[in-house]
This record gives C-alpha cells, structure tokens and sequence, in this order.
C-alpha cells in the first residue's frame, strides 16, 4: 500500500513539473504541452499549437527585429505573455498580418521602443502589453481590435497620442484620447500629451481605471455632472493638477484616484459623496485644507496619508467608519 502512494505521488510531481501552459490561439481555452515543444528560429522561441504558431521570446540584440508571418509553413497567430520583455535595446518592431493576438506584458519594459505598427488582424491587447515602453511616441489601434487589457499603455513616458480606426467598433479616439466607441468612457490620456488644461466631454459617465495615471503636465481638469463614476488610481500621478472639480454626480472617491496630486492645494468635496476610498488622497504633499461633507459615512485607510500640507480637517458625526492610518504623517495637522 505505501509502495502505491508513493508511486501515485511521483506520479503527480510528474505531470505538474512536466507540463506546461502554452499560448493559444483562442485565449480562452487553456493548452498544456510538455516543454519538449519549445523550439528555436533565429532569435525566437516559439511553440506549437495545432496548425498555429505562438512566439515565447526572443534572445537577440538586434535594434529592429521582423517577426515572421510563418514559421515552418505555419501561421504566426500570437506573440506570448512576456515574449519581448524587457528588452530595452529594441527600436523597432514589425508584427505581421497573420497576428491576431498580442499578450500580457508582451513588449513592456521595452524602453528604447519608438516605432511599431499594429497590424489589422489583431483583435486583443493584452494587460500591460506595451508598460513602460518609455520612448513610444504614438500608437494606432486598427479597426480589428476588439479588446484592450487593463494597463496596456501605461507610463509611456513620450506617448502624445492613441489614434483608432474610424472603422473599429469598440474604440474610438478623440485628439488622441482614447474612448470607448460611444465616448460614454475615457480610458487613457496619454501622458506626454500637449495641453496642460482638458475639459472630459459631457457624453463621458465613467473614467477609467489609472486613466490619467502619471499626467503631470495637466494643471486643470474639469469634469462634467454627467460623470457617475472615477476609477481607481484614475488621476494618479497628476503631480501639477492644480484644480479639479468633483462634480455632484460622484458618490465614491475611490481606491488612490487622487494619489500622488502632489499640486492639489486644495479640494471641495460635493455632499454626493459618500464614502473615500483607500489612498484617495494619499502623497497629496500640496493639500493645506479639506472639509469633509456630512453625507460621507466611511474614510479608507490611509486615505490623507503623506499630506504633510494639510493643517485643517473636520469629520462630521455622519462618518460611522474610519481606517487605519487615514491621517498618517500629517505632520503638522492641528484640528
């Protein structure tokens, strides 16, 4: 009997270490194929998948780099999760027709990057795929895109502009901000973008997620009534927004959407309001003042850390919540 467990127990290490998950061409089934298919072209690892091609990596030093549309008389159909991270000696990348899918992380960290052109086949982009890519100056979203991940351009240090197809069905981009199709909502500004003031278009109800993340050359924002929502992290990193107006149409503030406003002296939150998030404030290092209304009911954790500004504060009797560390080093709150 102990003889057969442990033969049931190499047997198990067996097939977890001996497997594998691999790309497919369908993202959402999942494929296991022993490591044995991992192969070699040129520069690039890839594998199999059926009558499809996926690349895994690349191990040159080349500046511009072709990535082929077959390989072995099979379709190049995904560029894998992390396939080209990192690889910050990278200028120029050409992804053939034959691509429909670009992964998580695909190109992030890629920080010499400054050209790429994404091809018409594809229909996803994956979370972070081009993070960090700190030169990329532009990027076009072609009319077969279907789906953006969370994160895909962020702290693209030089990105001016997100051009969209006018063609694509899920996208649009408007002076190089980028929308859903029916601009109901904003989902990046780009960082290096010109302006210093923006004004949200009225048909907007929801910002995104990290929307405005690292924008410090914005001064002012101004947001319409019929904005209902802010994402987390939406405005993090906008270290000289000045002024901003939280329009009376917002209930929530949010997990960090005001981290890091390092500029905002002061702010009016509307009687809308109910709850601050986590970090809502949070590294607000410029904030002298906040006057909290009596609609709001709980204060998150370390929601007005790190504003070591802030010298006046009142909490109405309406708050039934506080977290921990709402007002840590706030060195010299008096009230």
């Amino acid at each position: 009997m102990k003889i057969k467990k442990i033969i049931s127990g190499i047997m198990a290490v067996l097939v977890v270490f001996g497997t594998m998950p691999v790309f497919s061409a369908n993202p959402v089934q999942d494929y296991v194929v022993t490591a044995s298919a991992v192969e070699t072209y040129e520069n690039l690892t890839y594998m199999r998948d059926g009558d499809h091609i996926g690349i895994l990596g690349f191990s040159g030093s080349e500046e511009e780099v072709v990535i082929p549309a077959e390989i072995e008389g099979l379709p190049v159909t995904r560029i894998g999760e992390f396939a080209f991270w990192c690889r910050s000696g990278l200028k120029s990348i050409t992804i053939p027709d034959s691509v429909t899918d670009i992964g998580e992380e695909a190109f992030s960290l890629c920080s010499g990057l400054t050209s790429i052109t994404i091809p018409d086949s594809v229909t996803s982009i994956g979370e972070a795929a081009f993070l960090k890519c700190s030169h990329l100056e532009s990027i076009t979203i072609p009319d077969s895109v279907t789906n953006i991940g969370y994160r895909a351009f962020e702290d693209c240090l030089s990105l001016t502009s997100i051009d969209v197809a006018e063609n694509n069905k899920n996208y649009c981009s408007l002076k190089g901000v980028l929308f859903n199709k029916d601009k109901t909502k904003l989902l990046v500004y780009p960082i290096q973008k010109a302006e210093t003031e923006y004004v949200v278009p009225d048909s907007v109800t929801s910002i995104g997620n990290n929307a405005f993340f690292g924008c410090s050359g914005l001064t002012s924002i101004t947001i319409p009534d019929s904005v209902t929502n802010i994402g987390e992290l939406a405005f993090d990193g906008c270290s000289n927004l000045t002024s901003i107006t939280i329009p009376d149409s917002i209930t929530v503030i949010g997990y960090g959407v005001f981290l890091y406003c390092s500029g905002l002296e002061s702010i009016t939150i509307p009687d809308s309001v109910t709850s601050i998030g986590n970090s809502a404030f949070g590294y607000c290092s410029g904030l002298k003042s906040i006057t909290i209304p009596d609609s709001i009911t709980n204060i998150g954790d370390c929601a007005f850390s790190e504003c070591n500004s802030l010298t006046s504060v009142t909490i109405p009797e309406s708050v039934t919540s506080i977290g921990s560390s709402v007002f840590a080093y706030c060195t010299i709150l008096h009230q």
